[in-house]
């Protein structure tokens, strides 16, 4: 199924299927990392307001650049 949504975000675009890896990126971070409660309650959110920006980003610019929210997405997750 995981493969399945790549393959289909890969024919759609570049950014969507940077931002499928990156999405999973950040579960993974969240799920083994993260320690805390105050970073459990915070990681969540943090992380769906800035897939919220980048999917209104796309929405809203369709004729964008697709590696400008990509590389702003990934670099503040490895920041």
């Amino acid at each position: 199924l995981g493969c399945w949504f790549l393959y289909e975000a890969l024919c759609v675009g570049v950014l969507w299927f940077g931002g499928l890896l990156g999405y999973a990126l950040a579960e993974y971070w969240g799920i083994v990392h993260v320690r805390t409660l105050q970073s459990r309650w915070l990681f969540p959110r943090a992380t769906g307001l800035l897939y919220g920006g980048i999917l209104l980003y796309a929405r809203s610019w369709p004729l964008g650049p697709s590696w400008l929210p990509l590389w702003c997405l990934l670099s503040t997750q490895f920041w």
